[in-house]
Formats: structure tokens, C-alpha cells, sequence
């Protein structure tokens, strides 16, 4: 899942997610909920291809940076390229981008093609609403100019990469580490 907070506070409920959650949605008056394609990752291989591993987890191809880190208190939602392509293109979620620039307030952030494969999507968000990221300068550029506040992102010194093939990137990572 992925929560997006402002105006009406959202939450994204991937397609492969448990139907555990599906209860969720009467417990929180007031959120939406809006379901959508599962998520992948994004892995380059050592010849430098690139291929996509499904998975359920969204937040490793769609994910918010909260109104608290930008300059204009407008939640921030990055995402994934191909991923930004598929919900453009599937009639059933082609409403959703709109949606959330419209109704829900929300800037849209597209990665850079050239760094999908560091899956920055995926990042750590800390409790005082900074976020930790991989080395993607290409993705960090577009999230200031986006209006997220310089010193609301951590960006790692080196591409993390090898997490990938695991199913996940740092942010999954980091979820292992607090549960």
C-alpha cells in the first residue's frame, strides 16, 4: 500500500495485495481507497539489459513524499516510468494520474528512464518526513524542482543496486530492519 496524504488523505491498494485489506476500507472513514496494478522492479542484469520482477509491492514503482518535506505543502507522488506509462495506458486506471494532481492535490514526479533500474520509488521514509533514496541525481533534481525541500532527502552516496534481485530496493530493506 501507499498513503497519500493532503486534502483527502488516499491510499493505493495494489492489485496482488491481500484481500486482508479489503477490510481496511471500512475502518477509515474518510480515506480513499483505489486499487491498483501490481508493482515490480526494475533489475539490470550485468549485460545491462533490464527486465521487470513482479511484485505486489507498489511502493517500489509508485510512492509519496509527504507535504511536510515540500516548500509548498503539496504531497509529492514519484513514480516509476514504465509504471507511469501503464496506468496512462490501462482505461481502468487512466483516471487515477488526474485524479491525484486534481482532486487530491498531489504533484507527479516521473523518474528519468535512465535511472528506473535504481528504483527510487522505493525509498525510506523517516518519522520526521524526510525520505532516504538511492543515488539517482536525475530523480533528486526533479523532486526539488517538484518543490520537496533539499534538505528533506538523503541521497545515498553509492547506487544500490544488488537489492533488486532480493524483491526489493532500500526502502524494502528498511522494512525488514523495523518490523
Amino acid at each position: 500500500t501507499v498513503s497519500i496524504p493532503g486534502r483527502y488523505p488516499l491510499l493505493l491498494i495494489s492489485d496482488g495485495a491481500s484481500t486482508s485489506m479489503v477490510p481496511l476500507t471500512k475502518s477509515f472513514p474518510g480515506v480513499d481507497f483505489v486499487h491498483v496494478p501490481q508493482g515490480f522492479l526494475t533489475v539490470r542484469l550485468p549485460s545491462g539489459k533490464e527486465i521487470l520482477r513482479a511484485t505486489s509491492h507498489i511502493d517500489c514503482v509508485i510512492d509519496a513524499v509527504p507535504q511536510e518535506a515540500t516548500q509548498d505543502g503539496v504531497p509529492v507522488v514519484l513514480v516509476d516510468p514504465r509504471y507511469f506509462h501503464e496506468l496512462v495506458l490501462r482505461e481502468r486506471d487512466s483516471h487515477l494520474l488526474s485524479n491525484l494532481t486534481r482532486k487530491y492535490g498531489a504533484k507527479i514526479v516521473v523518474v528519468p528512464e535512465e535511472e528506473a533500474y535504481l528504483n527510487p520509488a522505493n525509498f525510506i521514509l523517516l518519522l520526521d518526513n524526510r525520505i532516504i533514496m538511492n543515488k539517482a541525481p536525475k530523480t533528486y533534481q526533479r523532486l526539488i524542482d517538484a518543490g520537496v525541500k533539499a534538505d528533506s532527502i538523503i541521497m545515498l552516496d553509492e547506487e544500490v543496486t544488488d537489492l533488486a534481485v532480493l524483491g526489493g530496493s532500500i526502502g524494502c530493506l528498511a522494512g525488514i530492519y523495523t518490523r
